[in-house]
């Protein structure tokens, strides 16, 4: 008989410093600057219209990045 065992390492929120957080944004920090839904951001990323990283289940995004979405 398998004993099942709690998960002893629980999913922590990804915790940032301000420096970061002034260069990166969030999907949903992006979808709320630009106006848009959370879905466009996602489907900009997937199509390469807009570069992202995913660090953990986070996708970030430069700044810079946004900036150049915005000029198209």
């Amino acid at each position: 008989m398998e004993i099942k065992r709690p998960n002893h390492r629980p999913n922590k929120e990804l915790t940032t410093n301000k420096q970061l957080k002034d260069q990166f944004y969030t999907i949903d920090e992006v979808s709320d600057i630009l106006k848009v839904h959370h879905t466009t951001i996602r489907r900009a990323i997937k199509d390469n219209r807009l570069k992202a990283f995913k660090i953990g289940k986070k996708w970030l995004i430069k700044k810079e990045d946004i900036q150049k979405l915005g000029d198209v």
